[in-house]
């Protein structure tokens, strides 16, 4: 089996993106496509809940 020309990049860069990168590829999946890649060693960060961030209240700051 060979992928090419990839219809969408999933990535999660910090580990606070890494449950939106999860969920953006279970829709994925869920919608019949496939979910080809890799995770780091470091994703283990973000996988455990005693890493994650909360969110902030009242939005972005400048």
């Amino acid at each position: 089996m060979r992928f090419a020309a990839p219809h969408e990049l999933i990535r999660a860069d910090d580990a606070d993106e890494v449950p939106r990168a999860q969920d953006q590829m279970e829709r994925a999946r869920a919608a019949g496509k496939w979910c080809a890649g890799y995770l780091s060693y470091e994703t283990g960060y973000g996988l455990d809940p005693r890493n994650s961030v909360p969110a902030r209240a009242g939005g972005t700051s400048a």
